[in-house]
């Protein structure tokens, strides 16, 4: 039992996506609630527009390399071509586009075009990358910090530890808390140490 036209019809107006059908002349025959929402053109105003009007980018370049007409002319869809679309107050959002040649029969009479709206999922994948970049640079630079922090407390250890004079650390109280030459150790008891 093949489902009748109302039913395709209710899908097309309740889908999340943007759809619209076009002729073999660019000429609109149909556009859905989500493209009026995504473009701003309430559809009475686009039937009868060409579909770069309401669906190409700023520089139409769409009319030049027109991605439908390739789809019309290979007789087969394409399936995932990014692109971008303008919107009437000017907006540009970045789109995955599903092409399918509209069919009667065994003639091709235009063009049926689905659009998702990828702008704030791509924003979203930007900001992750940008962020794992600064972590991965915040990690070498605190590496770097690290090792040299580790080479002078070294060559400190070795300066301290092959002094000929003797060499104290003291609290403000004037107690001796570390002491550097082990000959003076027996003289002069750490504080805390028994």
């Amino acid at each position: 039992m093949e489902a009748s036209p109302k039913v395709y019809r209710a899908i097309l107006d309740n889908m999340s996506e943007v759809a619209y059908a076009r002729d073999l002349d660019m000429n609109l025959l149909y556009v859905n609630p989500a493209s009026e929402r995504l473009t701003g053109w309430p559809s009475q105003e686009v039937m009868g527009k060409k579909c770069y009007e309401v669906f190409g980018d700023a520089g139409q370049t769409c009319r030049g390399v027109c991605p439908i007409e390739k789809a019309i002319s290979e007789r087969l869809p394409i399936l995932h071509h990014v692109g971008k679309l303008e919107t009437r107050s000017g907006e540009v959002r970045n789109m995955l586009v599903l092409i399918s040649p509209l069919r009667e029969g065994e003639a091709i009479t235009g063009a049926v075009v689905m659009m998702n709206d990828v702008t704030q999922s791509q924003e979203v994948e930007q900001t992750h990358v940008e962020t794992l970049i600064a972590l991965e640079e915040e990690i070498e630079r605190r590496q770097i910090v690290e090792e040299a922090l580790r080479k002078s407390e070294e060559r400190f250890r070795t300066l301290v530890e092959q002094a000929v004079d003797a060499i104290f650390v003291v609290d403000a109280e004037g107690r001796v808390l570390e002491l550097a030459w082990s000959d003076c150790r027996d003289a002069f008891p750490v504080a805390g140490t028994p």
